[in-house]
């Protein structure tokens, strides 16, 4: 038993640095991975990068929370992703595709931004190239995969991108806002004399 789930194991994590040599490559053909595998290498994959994040930021808090929240809010943010696109392209193109193959394709789509996550507090616009590769790969998988209108996929993509984007950048700029009034009303330092 133990010695399956080391092989197992192994099976799984050279897919995925098969996917990682040849990211474009990898999506065309997704593995059709068990709802288990997918979720076991997802909470892994999260909670690990979620561990590293806070060790760039040299957060102790942070990591410790990622390493049992991150799993748990990525699996949900995927699973809400993936009710969407199931969705959508029922609507857009008359199409219901397997939820379990978007599922792992949307995971695979998005291990390149848990990478570039990592760094994220210390360079903040990486979250947009991380999820721009994202797009890049949603986009390659799902007509690849699925066989859909690559015309309704980019549009599609290009309309999640940018939302985000907006929304990105509306929280940069009260976040910075937020900093520099929040610093205007400090009151001044006090010194005693001697």
């Amino acid at each position: 038993m133990k010695e399956q789930i080391l092989q197992e194991a192994k099976k799984l994590g050279l897919e995925i640095l098969d996917f990682l040599k040849n990211p474009i490559h990898g999506i065309r053909q997704i593995p059709a991975w068990t709802w288990r595998e997918v979720l076991l290498c997802q909470a892994v994959i999260s909670a690990a990068t979620g561990v590293l994040t806070g060790l760039v930021s040299r957060s102790f808090v942070q990591m410790f929370l990622a390493l049992f929240l991150s799993p748990i809010i990525t699996a949900a943010i995927a699973g809400i992703s993936t009710l969407f696109l199931y969705y959508a392209f029922q609507v857009i193109s008359g199409r219901t595709l397997s939820f379990r193959q978007l599922y792992t394709l949307l995971f695979f789509s998005n291990i390149p931004f848990f990478i570039f996550q990592i760094v994220s507090d210390l360079i903040p616009p990486i979250t947009l190239i991380g999820l721009a590769f994202t797009g890049l790969l949603l986009i390659v998988g799902l007509v690849e995969n699925f066989q859909l209108p690559k015309k309704h996929v980019l549009y599609l993509v290009a309309a999640i991108y940018l939302a985000f984007f907006i929304i990105w950048t509306s929280n940069r700029v009260k976040s910075y806002l937020s900093e520099d009034s929040s610093s205007s009303h400090r009151a001044p330092p006090v010194y005693l004399e001697q």
